[in-house]
């Protein structure tokens, strides 16, 4: 479903200290974009934020850098996280937002890589033939974020679409991965205390009883 235009994006992410108004300043080096050196995860395609707000608070120790090429989601991104920051009396500071289309992630991060771990949680599957190269996991794009991730960085993808699983689980190992976990049905296989925080979509598909796939990958 297609968010409506949302009127007061931009004066909220203007007002939004954790948005980064040019992230081609930091190309060559994100870690500059935090106070402190420490371990960074990236979430492609973030969403409205629910996966982010939970995990990244109960992560102080890791900074995040979500992505999202579209403002008015990182709008709403940017309201879920400082409301969920608030009720812990928590200042936000391990994380950023960025506007960019992850297809073009080679042209936001020249530099050496830096990345502990990347998160895609329920991306748009596009399953029309003459759509699938726009998939977020589709070969040219997991060769691109080889280049962000660290080795032995582990990529994680969690889907509600079998054929974007099966079709993922392929280019993986075709593009240099190693899988260490795979599932299709997440909330039977993993226990609760070791599941990551689930995001907006995975709990609406649970509810409606749809099993959850899961890939953790490791870069060769």
């Amino acid at each position: 479903m297609r968010m409506r235009k949302k009127p007061w994006a931009e004066g909220e992410l203007a007002y939004t200290s954790f948005f980064v108004k040019d992230p081609l300043f930091y190309t060559e080096d994100p870690g500059t974009l935090f106070k402190n050196r420490q371990p960074i995860a990236v979430e492609l395609g973030c969403g409205k934020g629910v996966f982010l707000s939970k995990y990244a608070l109960l992560h102080p120790e890791i900074n995040f850098i979500a992505i999202d090429i579209k403002k008015d989601i990182l709008a709403v991104t940017s309201r879920n996280l400082k409301n969920a920051y608030a009720a812990f009396e928590v200042s936000i500071d391990n994380l950023v937002l960025i506007h960019r289309n992850v297809e073009h992630i080679d042209r936001l991060f020249t530099g050496p890589a830096f990345a502990d771990a990347v998160f895609i949680n329920f991306p748009n599957p596009w399953p029309k033939a003459r759509h699938q190269k726009r998939q977020l996991t589709h070969p040219r794009q997991l060769l691109l974020y080889r280049d962000i991730l660290k080795d032995d960085a582990v990529l994680h993808f969690k889907t509600d679409d079998e054929p974007l699983f099966l079709s993922t689980s392929r280019n993986l190992a075709e593009c240099g991965y190693t899988a260490v976990f795979t599932t299709k049905d997440y909330h039977s296989d993993v226990a609760a205390e070791f599941r990551y925080p689930p995001s907006e979509h995975e709990t609406q598909f649970q509810s409606e009883g749809k099993p959850i796939y899961c890939i953790e990958a490791k870069k060769q």
